[in-house]
């Protein structure tokens, strides 16, 4: 069960949804996460919370969502000279933070990196190898889910 009560305040997890759906399927369809609909959700999450005046925590979220996968990639760039994560990823978890807020980008990276390890282990049982690349915007749209829903 969802714990709000009126419909207002599920606007920001409604227009999540929808946008995941599309992001997620154009990600697993192409390997690209489209930088149309990661700046517009962005900007439309900035300005559901300037009108909701608390702007700066989605400001913050989005530098947040950002500033981690960055981190990410530039240790693994350091580790294996290459990138780890294209950076539509980035861009898609700075949209999710504009939304959100910083402290749910952290649970929704951690969730989507647990359910992705997941997912490449029952892979590589199965297959006994492991597939040159897995689009990462899938497992950020499931991990929203779960920290939006639970």
């Amino acid at each position: 069960m969802i714990p709000h009560t009126d419909i207002l305040s599920l606007l920001p997890q409604l227009f999540a949804c929808c946008w995941l759906i599309t992001l997620a399927s154009i990600d697993l369809a192409s390997g690209k996460l489209p930088n149309v609909l990661t700046y517009t959700g962005m900007i439309a999450g900035w300005a559901w919370h300037f009108l909701q005046h608390d702007l700066h925590l989605s400001l913050f979220g989005s530098l947040c969502g950002f500033v981690l996968i960055f981190t990410i990639n530039t240790a693994y760039y350091c580790m294996r000279d290459n990138l780890g994560m294209g950076w539509g990823d980035a861009k898609m978890l700075a949209m999710l933070g504009s939304w959100l807020g910083p402290g749910k980008v952290i649970s929704i990276l951690a969730w989507a990196c647990v359910q992705s390890s997941g997912f490449v282990l029952i892979i590589f049982s199965i297959k006994k190898s492991l597939p040159a690349s897995i689009p990462f915007g899938p497992w950020l749209a499931l991990g929203t889910l779960v920290v939006t829903l639970f």
